[in-house]
């Protein structure tokens, strides 16, 4: 399995990139290997300074994050897209 990932952090924000070649996610609360349900090829796109940028879709993401989330920084995620909901 291949997995990649980028973290970058622009003026205090902390940002995450990744992409994998498999549908499969490390469920944090079962701790093991599950086939993902998000289909990651429904993306939206959206405008970022100047260029447009796939992006998984919020309800993809907040489903994505509750399955993984095993970090400070997913309860973090989960708790500002539950906050900002479109």
């Amino acid at each position: 399995m291949k997995t990649y990932g980028l973290v970058l952090f622009y003026k205090g924000q902390q940002i995450e990139f990744s992409g994998t070649e498999t549908e499969e996610l490390f469920d944090a609360k079962r701790r093991k290997w599950i086939k993902s349900k998000i289909d990651i090829s429904k993306i939206t796109k959206k405008k970022v300074y100047g260029g447009i940028v796939k992006v998984i879709r919020k309800k993809d993401l907040l489903v994505y994050k509750k399955m993984i989330g095993s970090r400070k920084e997913d309860f973090d995620d989960i708790k500002a897209l539950l906050k900002n909901r479109e």
